[in-house]
């Protein structure tokens, strides 16, 4: 699935310095956790840039080493973003 990150999004201006552009791959539909519906965007997805620039936002963020959290990252093959923030665009619904 495709999302686009809403220009409304509190964090809009953050996804963009990381993800260079406003379409994300998502890999999962939302979820409800206790901070809210999440969705799962695909870290395989992400160039090696976009996937540093996310490394090195969350280690600032949480203090955690980047190396760290890049392994975390590959090995999860996804990071959680909010649902609030982004809308989905299903392309296999539009093949029936």
């Amino acid at each position: 699935m495709t999302a686009t990150i809403r220009r409304e999004a509190q964090r809009y201006s953050t996804w963009m310095q990381i993800f260079g552009g406003d379409t994300i791959t998502i890999i999962e539909p939302p979820k409800d956790t206790p901070k809210g519906p999440r969705m799962l965007v695909d870290v395989t997805a992400l160039t090696p840039e976009q996937r540093g620039r996310l490394a090195a936002k969350i280690s600032r963020s949480l203090q955690i080493p980047s190396d760290r959290v890049m392994k975390e990252l590959m090995d999860s093959g996804c990071v959680p973003i909010s649902a609030e923030d982004v809308d989905v665009r299903n392309e296999e619904a539009r093949l029936f």
